[in-house]
């Protein structure tokens, strides 16, 4: 069996530092994506680990609405980056 692999320790100490922060904005979420440039491909895409950490990523924030679209929120940022990338 293969083992899972997941990049979900690589991103989640940044964003929920940046939820938690009382400055937080409504730019803030693209501001977070900005810190793992070069580092989407962690999560974009179909392969399993992208697939594995977004999941893991979304079971971070399931008990908290707010925690969860914040999260949803800085994924489609990430997503947006690596879409704008040549």
């Amino acid at each position: 069996m293969a083992q899972r692999i997941t990049y979900n320790s690589f991103f989640i100490n940044w964003i929920l530092s940046d939820f938690y922060h009382p400055g937080r904005t409504n730019g803030s979420a693209m501001h977070c994506a900005d810190r793992f440039r070069d580092d989407e491909w962690r999560l974009d895409g179909y392969a399993p680990y992208a697939i594995n950490t977004r999941s893991d990523l979304y079971k971070r924030g399931a008990d908290d609405p707010a925690l969860r679209d914040w999260i949803t929120e800085v994924i489609a940022c990430m997503r947006y980056n690596r879409s704008q990338e040549t």
